[in-house]
């Protein structure tokens, strides 16, 4: 009862920090996923279709990849591959409940730079998002991205 209270708080919070930005819809040519973001930021996709969504002023830096694999991956298993990615121990990656088979997130400083990073996992589609700032990154940041995985579409 109090994880479902504690969700549907942080949702509202979450909204009560997006309303005040205008949001648009962005889905690749592939139509792997379909992702709301903050109007005024600048996309920028490549050949691979990994995305970046940049504040114009240059504060912050939302990067979105998406990848199938053949079967489902067990979580522990995705967690262990971002971990040597990122750096990030494995035993620091926070694992939420979701509308998606598996969310997690984790956070560190490396060299100047903060970072945040997301997995989630529906069926055999993984979504990797990270954002990072050259300064520490806000509640307001992570609720912004937390709000856009929350209206993910997979």
């Amino acid at each position: 009862m109090k994880l479902g209270l504690l969700c549907t708080l942080l949702l509202l919070f979450s909204i009560k920090v997006v309303s005040q930005t205008t949001m648009t819809y962005y889905r690749p040519e592939s139509k792997e996923y379909g992702i709301y973001y903050p109007k005024h930021y600048i996309v920028k996709a490549d050949k691979s279709e990994t995305v970046s969504f940049m504040d114009p002023e240059g504060n912050i830096d939302i990067t979105l990849s998406s990848y199938f694999f053949e079967n489902k991956t067990e979580t522990g298993k995705l967690i262990l591959k971002l971990s040597e990615f990122t750096g990030i121990k494995r035993e620091d990656f926070a694992n939420y409940k979701s509308k998606f088979d598996d969310l997690f997130e984790g956070r560190i400083k490396k060299d100047d730079d903060y970072w945040t990073w997301w997995c989630i996992m529906k069926d055999n589609h993984a979504i990797v998002i990270s954002i990072n700032k050259s300064t520490e990154i806000t509640d307001g940041d992570i609720n912004m991205v937390r709000y856009m995985i929350q209206n993910l579409d997979m």
